[in-house]
């Protein structure tokens, strides 16, 4: 949000800079660097790639509270 500084002025493009940070977050770590890292640390075996859809929209839920509460904070800076 510091690197573009219009993203964290306003609450709507805040949202969509924590949604877009959301799919990215799971689409990278969580559907495939996780998988592998728990592969080869346990003797777990998950599929990879790992396509949770409740993950997904967990991700995505967490991408749009980090994206709506930094612009809230940068109001009172």
């Amino acid at each position: 949000v510091t690197a573009v500084p219009r993203l964290g002025d306003r609450l709507s493009y805040g949202v969509l800079a924590g949604v877009g940070y959301g799919i990215v977050l799971w689409l990278v770590l969580a559907s495939f660097v996780m998988p592998v890292w728990v592969g080869t640390t346990t003797s777990l075996a998950p599929p990879v790639p790992d396509w949770q859809p409740w993950s997904f929209l967990g991700h995505i839920l967490y991408g749009i509270f980090l994206g709506a509460i930094i612009p809230v904070f940068r109001r009172y800076e």
